[in-house]
């Protein structure tokens, strides 16, 4: 489905004025979701804003009649405002018909349909990026829910790349380089972008150059709020603020049913901060769970065949089986509940690297990261590189390698089956190859 719903067929030419006005429904990335804008297009410039209407489906919506459907939810609300819109958009042009009237412009529509706004779009022009970014992480929702945890500190960790970026560039920029009225000015505000973008690569925040995929993310957020800001202020600003392609993990690895079992057979003193760590990942493992989502497991539910849990990243639902292993560790804290200290998925990964080191898991393994479209390889020992996402990984291969079907699984960690087999499955190359008998000549 096509990220923008609409056709435009309202056109008008009114004595030496001619301009079209087009409603559309917006989708939001992927989904089949979208907010109702309004395109007015005059004097080859145009002024989009939103109607105030989001999370419509797509189904709702009568793209060639540009209005809501018959009898769906709130159809006659939301196409009584579109009339309004339309009668008000038509009558300002309508007013400049004669001679001695002065000629409309989008600047005057905006003026008359939204007073309030040109005076916040002035206070904004004037201020700055950063301050537009602040608001934004105070104010932006999950389609109406509160952002989650883990979603809110990619987004600080964004504003804190762009601050890096200015004080990098001796320039704090305000929201006025990246409104787009004209060609000229896109262009200009594209450079900003193009400039950012090659300091996350070449230079980074604290001169640690980041990989594509971690600059995309960042510039993906930028996105994020540009949009956000369009819709709050009826302001036009940049668009495909991106790197190319698919953010996919390139030859990240997975453990192999062997280092999971060295894992869990690793001798260490019980109660201790260890011992702790190594049971998460031992839940980790048979669940498939996120870092975010270890505190929500409820182990006073062990003699229940499973629990589910819903993910603060993604709002979807995780089947949370009770395996003999898994409740083994629930009932270790039944009690007292889990350590808080396994909250911080830094401090949690530091340890993860010890446990696999005391457990030898030393398979040397690739480590490749891409900057500018440049893969760089290096050999490394796995212990190194483990994080809490390669047990994520790790349950996804080793079920796909025992046979699982994709469905079953994705019904376990909540993934769909496309994320799932793109992004998780990771089988191991060594494996595959002696399972085909085929071994190194002596």
């Amino acid at each position: 489905m096509n990220s923008n719903n609409s056709f435009t067929y309202y056109g008008y030419w009114l004595p030496r004025i001619k301009f079209s006005v087009r409603f559309s429904l917006r989708l939001q990335g992927q989904s089949d979701v979208g907010s109702i804008v309004v395109s007015v297009t005059h004097a080859g410039k145009r002024f989009l804003y939103s109607l105030g209407f989001h999370r419509i489906p797509a189904w709702h919506w009568d793209k060639a009649r540009q209005r809501m459907l018959p009898r769906t939810p709130r159809a006659n609300e939301i196409n009584a405002e579109i009339d309004r819109h339309l009668e008000a958009i038509i009558l300002f042009y309508s007013s400049a018909r004669n001679a001695d009237a002065e000629q409309p412009t989008l600047d005057g529509l905006k003026a008359m349909l939204f007073p309030q706004r040109v005076n916040a779009v002035i206070r904004v022009e004037q201020g700055s990026i950063v301050g537009l970014f602040q608001r934004f992480l105070k104010e932006h929702t999950n389609g109406g829910r509160p952002l989650s945890k883990l979603t809110l500190m990619n987004y600080k960790t964004a504003l804190s790349s762009w601050q890096a970026f200015e004080k990098h560039s001796g320039k704090n920029y305000s929201i006025d380089d990246f409104l787009v009225p004209d060609h000229e000015r896109t262009q200009k505000a594209r450079k900003i972008i193009e400039s950012y973008q090659r300091f996350l690569i070449e230079v980074g925040v604290g001169n640690s150059p980041l990989s594509d995929n971690t600059a995309r993310k960042r510039l993906k957020v930028l996105s994020t709020m540009f949009r956000w800001a369009e819709n709050e202020l009826g302001i036009q600003l940049i668009r495909k603020i991106s790197i190319k392609g698919e953010i996919v993990s390139k030859y990240s690895v997975s453990l192999t049913q062997n280092e999971v079992d060295a894992i869990a057979n690793v001798k260490l003193r019980p109660g201790s901060k260890l011992d702790h760590v190594r049971n998460m990942m031992i839940l980790a493992v048979n669940f498939g769970i996120r870092h975010s989502e270890y505190l929500l497991v409820k182990p006073e539910l062990w003699r229940e065949p499973y629990q589910l849990i819903t993910s603060p990243k993604t709002g979807g639902t995780c089947l949370l089986v009770h395996r003999p292993q898994v409740r083994e560790i629930l009932k270790k804290y039944e009690q007292n509940g889990f350590p808080a200290s396994l909250r911080i998925n830094q401090k949690i990964n530091r340890e993860i690297k010890e446990i696999c080191r005391l457990a030898c898991i030393n398979r040397r393994v690739n480590k490749t990261i891409t900057r500018d479209g440049i893969d760089h390889h290096e050999t490394v020992e796995l212990h190194t590189i483990v994080s809490t996402h390669t047990l994520r990984r790790t349950k996804i291969t080793l079920d796909l390698n025992n046979g699982r079907t994709l469905r079953d699984i994705c019904l376990e960690t909540g993934n769909s089956p496309k994320v799932a087999s793109r992004v998780y499955d990771r089988p191991n190359l060594d494996e595959h190859v002696w399972k085909l008998g085929v071994k190194r000549i002596t």
